[in-house]
């Protein structure tokens, strides 16, 4: 029986660099020619190891399910388990061994160790998670039972890579696993891979050396050859398809195959240099061979440039690539493949554009990916992936509409989305997935209605995608990405309650959306994401606490969600959504909480101080994300706290100052400050309060509740 995927990768969500690696050094390896075709116990040698299975990628449609999962998996030849100390503790990685043990085959479970020591628990004598040194999760360890549950009998360990530097290493670890998958031992394919990778290396160590004068030459060549006479031609043809795959060759065979061994400079000036060459377009009309190469290294090129921090290099080469694209499909208008390469490249230099500020030119390329798609459920309706690529280039229009605040349009793209996919699902090859990617583009519509001020559509939205979420969950109770969602829903219902003024329906909500992002934490502590739903969850239910009156009790969750968010800024200090809209809002709850439980105006003075430095930070990052309507409010939220601040220390000027800056902020997001979303609203008319009352609105609304 020939499976879809060569294997499936398991890896704890912290170690998801490694994973990302692994995923990409597999589908990029090439076996050695001489081998592809050799038969093997697992068939001929194949010319590419792809596809690999990765799932937990971030709400991508048809990963985190566990229907989805377990069906990737029986469609799996292979399962690699990433292996750490923190996988150990992933109770989705070992659930994932186990069931692989079980419905498969524990003789086709490799692992890759990363960190940590194999077997260590056996020799401490402790149980796996109790020990800070094993990296085998307790799964892999011992035999499992038919509820997935290990025995505590011994079993024979797989075959491990082991990747660490005091190991194999990265390569010889790839490798190994490499020939494992192919059915091959590995000393065939290490000598032939390092005979090849020997001659690579050589090659390099001379081209490297003289790089400079290579790409130079390229550049006069490319000028020269726009002047040649016609009789020159084929020559020249054949000169420019040498020098395009030797730049193909360079940006993608040694940035991936060799990445270890090529330093970020050599990268960086290989770009520039090329960019260079490819600046000087020749005049002689390419065959859709070299035509097509242009794209893919134009594509490559613009993604190094993004590395690097050069978006306006990037943008340049991702036009290109556009333009090379677009110049296949005028030349087969009607090949799909044509169409949804040229979809695709739109919708990277769409998203690249809008990550720029160019609004405009985004929506632009955005439209036309929708058009493409839709061209391609007329040329071929009875291709069930077709209307798949028209709901999520519908969904990536609308994402970006949104975040230009263009609501009205936003609307529309979520509603043509959650129609066509409504109607996908009815002949989804994978149910689970559909339903899962259907509840998420339902989340969407729900949010921008939301801002759009219709909270009652917001809330059917909201409703709708809840029954999705509950159709999943009664097949599979403990499905935890599924009910992850459920509590992000919850989360958002409760926000829309809280800002409408009902705090109880806020409050019930809440504490719902608390117990269930607390089960998914509980299951792998590792999981960042659920650290942020379990953070967000803590602050919403503080929040309504709060607005009820109940500062005690709404203290507790304030701190659960502050401690939460504190060490995920500890994982990743760069991360927008936690520095910016998470911290605010947990800052600004743990400000309001102090001050409503003092007892005199000093102390209720102390406790808004801290508001003074936030509310400058939040500014300028609202300064920075204009169309980040959310992270407006919030803002606005901490500038009014400052004007309370200054209005208790009895400066009347920084009062009326930082309460003017808040309905400033607030501008932005609605005309005439009358935003019709609730949030928004809500902040404004807190603002336009105490500018009527004065400083006596901030004593009696912060202090005297």
């Amino acid at each position: 029986m020939t499976r879809r995927y060569r294997a499936f990768i398991s890896y704890s969500w912290t170690d998801k660099a490694w994973a990302d690696w692994l995923h990409r050094s597999l589908e990029t390896y090439r076996p050695p020619k001489a081998l592809v075709g050799m038969n093997t116990p697992l068939g001929p040698v194949p010319n590419r190891l792809h596809p690999i299975f990765k799932d937990r990628e971030e709400e991508a449609a048809g990963h985190g399910i566990s229907a989805s999962i377990e069906a990737a998996m029986a469609d799996s030849e292979f399962l690699i388990v990433v292996c750490s100390p923190r996988s150990v503790r992933s109770k989705w990685v070992n659930r994932e061994i186990a069931w692989f043990k079980t419905h498969r085959s524990k003789k086709r479970i490799l692992a890759l160790v990363i960190d940590g020591e194999p077997g260590a628990s056996l020799s401490e004598g402790k149980p796996p998670q109790e020990s800070a040194l094993e990296c085998f999760p307790e799964a892999l360890l011992y035999e499992v039972d038919a509820q997935l549950q290990p025995t505590g009998v011994a079993e024979d360990l797989p075959l491990a890579a082991d990747a660490r530097k005091q190991g194999d290493g990265k390569r010889l670890a790839k490798l190994k696993l490499t020939a494992a998958l192919l059915g091959l031992g590995l000393d065939d394919l290490l000598k032939r891979d390092e005979r090849r990778r020997t001659t690579r290396l050589r090659w390099m160590a001379i081209g490297m050396s003289s790089i400079a004068i290579t790409m130079t030459g390229l550049f006069i060549a490319a000028v020269q050859q726009r002047n040649l006479a016609r009789e020159m031609q084929s020559a020249a043809e054949v000169q420019r398809n040498q020098a395009e795959g030797l730049v193909e060759f360079m940006i993608d065979d040694l940035r991936h195959k060799l990445e270890d061994d090529v330093q970020l400079e050599v990268m960086a000036d290989i770009a520039t240099r090329a960019q260079d060459y490819y600046v000087v377009q020749t005049t002689v009309r390419m065959d859709d061979d070299a035509l097509g190469r242009r794209a893919r290294v134009l594509d490559l090129l613009g993604d190094l440039k993004q590395d690097f921090g050069d978006s306006q290099a990037a943008a340049d080469l991702l036009r290109q690539s556009v333009a090379a694209s677009a110049e296949l499909l005028r030349r087969d208008p009607d090949n799909p493949q044509r169409i949804i390469e040229q979809a695709h490249s739109l919708q990277g230099l769409g998203s690249l554009s809008f990550q720029r500020g160019d609004i405009d030119e985004a929506e632009a390329y955005m439209r036309e990916a929708v058009d493409l798609t839709t061209r391609l459920r007329q040329l071929e309706p009875a291709n069930t992936e077709w209307p798949g690529e028209q709901g999520s280039a519908l969904v990536n229009l609308g994402i970006m509409r949104l975040n230009s605040n263009a609501l009205t349009e936003a609307v529309e793209s979520f509603r043509e989305a959650v129609s066509i996919k409504r109607a996908s699902l009815r002949n989804a090859h994978n149910r689970a997935a559909a339903r899962y990617d259907l509840s998420l583009t339902l989340a969407w519509l729900a949010q921008a209605m939301r801002r759009q001020g219709d909270v009652d559509g917001a809330h059917e939205a909201w409703q709708q995608e809840d029954a999705v979420i509950s159709d999943m969950l009664a097949e599979d109770p403990s499905n935890y990405p599924v009910l992850r969602r459920r509590a992000v829903n919850r989360i958002n219902r409760a926000k829309a309650y809280l800002y409408s003024n009902q705090g109880q329906a806020a409050q019930q909500l809440a504490q719902s959306a608390v117990d269930d992002a607390e089960s998914v934490l509980a299951a792998d502590t590792s999981d960042t994401r659920a650290m942020e739903t379990v953070a967000r969850a803590h602050w919403v239910l503080g929040s309504a606490l709060a607005v009820r009156g109940n500062f005690e009790a709404a203290a507790v969750p304030s701190e659960r969600a502050a401690l939460l968010v504190d060490q995920l800024i500890d994982i990743d200090a760069d991360r927008y959504q936690w520095i910016g809209p998470l911290l605010g809002s947990s800052r600004i709850l743990v400000a309001t909480i102090a001050a409503g439980t003092s007892n005199d105006l000093a102390e209720c003075r102390a406790a808004l101080e801290a508001m003074v430095p936030e509310a400058e930070r939040l500014q300028a990052l609202a300064d920075d994300h204009q169309g980040d309507a959310d992270l407006g409010a919030i803002a606005a939220h901490a500038l009014m706290l400052k004007g309370d601040f200054a209005a208790l220390s009895g400066d009347q000027d920084q009062m009326q100052v930082n309460w003017f800056r808040s309905a400033e902020v607030l501008k932005r997001t609605g005309p005439d400050l009358q935003s019709p979303d609730p949030v928004s609203r809500w902040v404004f008319e807190q603002v336009k309060q105490r500018e009527r009352e004065g400083a006596i609105a901030a004593e009696k609304v912060m202090c005297g509740r």
